[in-house]
């Protein structure tokens, strides 16, 4: 009839129910498109990594540029700032992206980037103020990235900036992790003025986010563990 797939476990799911979770998946990756990376001024996207580096590793960015923008530090001031009606103040002023909770303290090694850009590690920010970083773990690093040389427009078309590392002490990826950061328009009714954005992107896995438990994590589920055991034992004696 309409068949049938068997999955992990001999589980047996009908073909149909198959079928909407693909199309339900492809409409969230849609949606994440659409909302984090549509209206993305640059986007990073990590390009390779994690690389071994001695006894560390290495995760490298692409930054891409999008075509109705450009990189002008100086006019990215924070002053005018597009939103749903006319433009409003906004801030910080500087062209920038920031990559969040990309480590611990323990784990973070150094971040490094392409000539004309600097980069700074902090716990909190930087974020643009038309941004809720409600995803911003606290206690965990974020790498801002920010461009420092002269104007550089796009020509029309998408601008890859290559450069962008993150070393850590750990080699798993959150796929799941976040962006955001601010450029200038640079065609249309709203060139010119300051361009706030956020989104999704791959970041180095943080303990705090599905790392490997410390010992004290292990011997605090030993111990409830047995607790249970003798609690279920004293209820079947009785």
């Amino acid at each position: 009839m309409g068949g049938s797939i068997i999955l992990r476990r001999g589980i047996e799911m009908p073909l149909g129910y198959q079928r909407r979770r693909s199309i339900e998946v492809a409409v969230f990756a849609g949606f994440l498109t659409f909302v984090g990376i549509g209206n993305a001024s640059i986007i990073p996207t990590l390009t390779s990594g994690p690389v071994a580096d001695g006894p560390n590793w290495d995760f490298n960015y692409t930054a891409s540029l999008q075509q109705d923008e450009r990189l002008d530090p100086m006019n990215t001031d924070g002053v005018t700032c597009p939103s749903m009606g006319v433009p409003i103040q906004c801030n910080p002023t500087g062209t920038f992206f920031t990559l969040y909770d990309v480590g611990s303290p323990s784990t973070f090694i150094s971040a490094s980037s392409p000539t004309g850009w600097g980069q700074t590690e902090q716990v909190s920010g930087i974020t643009p103020s038309t941004i809720n970083a409600t995803f911003d773990s606290a206690g965990l690093l974020n790498v801002t990235f920010f461009y420092t040389g002269p104007i550089v427009t796009t020509g029309g078309s998408v601008l890859p900036i290559t450069g962008f590392q993150i070393v850590t002490t750990i080699d798993g990826v959150f796929e799941e992790g976040w962006y955001s950061g601010q450029a200038t328009k640079d065609v249309g009714e709203d060139a010119g003025l300051t361009d706030q954005f956020d989104g999704h992107v791959p970041v180095p896995l943080a303990p705090s986010l599905g790392g490997v438990p410390e010992p004290g994590t292990f011997l605090i589920l030993g111990s409830g563990l047995l607790a249970i055991a003798l609690a279920w034992r004293l209820k079947v004696r009785s």
